[in-house]
């Protein structure tokens, strides 16, 4: 299997010479970005979560979809354990989990969780206020606010480990999960042994579905994912599900991110650099027959989604000159054809970390 990695190689000064002009990049004239439509002007704040590997940070952006070109992260928090992991916040909580992982599949013992409370307040470079050891974890999480409940993915198996209480995670004694949940489903594109090899989580508390993306091509869904977890933790047993309907005919399916209130999901698949637009996708079963693809990408790899804006960003640290590794889409739910030609569509780079590398992003619409 590939791991997740993605290195962006390239010179600051004729990458911002390439923005400013709409020069050409790896999939040729890159279109100059054209203004978002009126409407859908993102006002602060949007505030986007960042993880890098090669600075061993998390890099917050404020006001995230309104950058093109160069951007300033507005802090930085260090992550000395940050490698190929999700970013996963809360904003009733105001809490960010990294679980760190140092690759697909994690070479032996990975770990741990890191945890930041009011990561935005936090002082510039501040470690992580909490810790959790952790072995065998594949750095994919979710987070159920309605239950307080963190979900990390085991690394090669379809098992999830459930921590109560995810809020106050590294405190109090605080640290071990209190249940698990075993994951069956079937991919009929076996390209690996054993099926499954979940790759990614996304839980969504409307809904109460907890996708989950598998290297073949498949994506499951499994129903009322919440309720059973909570119940699991209530009587500290382990629980074995089977997933209500599994989208077929994906491509290498990984990062992801939904619209809840158009029953919208957002996957990518970075070894073929496209994401796949999937409408109804709750009740979805066999082949991706609503699908939308949009194509262009380099190493596509996190997904987050802003739903109070319908603003979609996606993190391509693979792309190449003239195309930005942070890339922002109005309108998200529509997206289709190819992704440089989308009517306001942007894209950024960091001004001090141009390479940035990883996975993990996320974003914060209230804060």
């Amino acid at each position: 299997m590939t791991p997740r990695s993605g290195i962006a190689l390239f010179f600051a000064f004729s990458l911002f010479a390439v923005f400013a002009e709409g020069g050409c990049g790896k999939y040729g004239t890159t279109p100059t970005p054209t203004p978002i439509p009126s409407g859908t002007v993102s006002p602060f704040p949007d505030t986007l979560f960042v993880q890098d590997t090669s600075s061993k940070t998390i890099r917050i952006y404020e006001n995230a979809s309104g950058h093109n070109g160069f951007a300033f992260a507005n802090l930085t928090l260090s992550a000395p354990t940050v490698s190929l992991n999700d970013v996963v916040y809360s904003p009733d909580k105001n809490v960010l989990w990294m679980p760190s992982c140092a690759g697909r599949p994690c070479p032996g013992v990975s770990g741990p969780i890191d945890v930041y409370a009011m990561p935005t307040a936090l002082p510039n470079n501040s470690g992580p206020t909490s810790v959790v050891s952790l072995a065998n974890i594949n750095g994919a999480a979710a987070y159920d606010d309605n239950n307080d409940l963190l979900f990390v993915l085991v690394n090669n198996a379809p098992v999830v480990q459930i921590y109560q209480n995810a809020s106050t995670l590294g405190t109090g004694g605080n640290t071990q999960p209190v249940a698990s949940a075993t994951l069956n489903m079937t991919d009929p594109q076996i390209q690996y042994s054993p099926p499954p090899q979940p790759q990614e989580i996304y839980y969504d508390k409307t809904r109460d579905i907890l996708f989950v993306s598998d290297f073949g091509s498949i994506v499951a869904a499994f129903d009322s994912f919440g309720a059973q977890a909570e119940a699991a933790v209530v009587a500290h047993t382990n629980i074995n599900l089977s997933s209500s309907t599994q989208i077929t005919g994906l491509l290498q399916t990984d990062g992801m991110a939904y619209n809840s209130s158009q029953d919208v999901l957002f996957v990518v698949s970075d070894q073929h650099g496209q994401l796949t637009v999937l409408s109804q996708a709750s009740t979805t079963n066999g082949p991706a027959g609503h699908a939308q693809v949009v194509t262009g990408f380099a190493n596509p790899k996190g997904l987050a989604y802003d739903d109070i804006r319908n603003i979609l960003f996606v993190y391509d640290p693979g792309n190449p000159l003239g195309q930005g590794q942070v890339l922002s889409y109005p309108n998200a739910t529509t997206l289709s054809g190819h992704q440089n030609n989308w009517k306001g569509r942007k894209g950024f780079v960091d001004s001090f970390v141009p390479s940035l590398s990883g996975f993990g992003i996320a974003i914060d619409e209230t804060h």
